[in-house]
């Protein structure tokens, strides 16, 4: 209901990128770990469902950059290790699924905490595999996964002016 707003974006990540391959080939299993849920989830939505859900895909994003304040932000699904120069800077596979291993986000976080400016800011919501990191897992860097996966939570972020909370 609120996809169409325009303060509302949505990035994608690797659980929109299942529904996109399994939206368009319904016996393809392929997608490791998550074809099954995602089948089920498909067939209980119907296909009024599944239009609706084809529309927000299409709407995701994989990256943003928002100028507030005088902060720039940096919001992408997998995090990434420094500021995005140009659009050829990270693969839209870097973008979803993050730079380097999958366990590598603290690392990730931490080197765009050194190599970015002071103004600039990464928030992504993919990779606390285990790590259990705080949202703000570096100076400059938030990270909105919270375990989902496991029991946690999507954590969220609310910018203000001169405050991030």
């Amino acid at each position: 209901s609120i996809k169409d707003l325009p303060n509302v974006f949505m990035l994608l990540g690797n659980h929109e990128l299942h529904i996109e391959k399994l939206m368009r080939n319904k016996n393809d299993t392929s997608c490791i770990g998550y074809a099954r849920e995602t089948i089920r989830t498909l067939k209980t939505l119907g296909e009024e469902g599944c239009s609706k859900l084809r529309q927000i895909v299409r709407k995701c994003r994989t990256h943003m950059i928002v100028n507030f304040d005088l902060d720039t932000y940096y919001i992408t699904h997998g995090g990434i290790p420094s500021p995005i120069m140009k659009l050829t800077d990270y693969s839209a596979n870097e973008l979803i699924n993050g730079v380097g291993d999958y366990a590598g986000a603290q690392i990730i976080d931490n080197r765009f905490t050194i190599v970015s400016a002071s103004n600039e800011i990464s928030i992504h919501a993919h990779r606390n595999n285990g790590e259990k990191c705080d949202i703000h897992s570096s100076e400059r860097t938030y990270n909105l996964c919270g375990d989902v996966e496991h029991g946690g939570c999507l954590r969220s972020l609310t910018i203000t002016k001169n405050s991030h909370d």
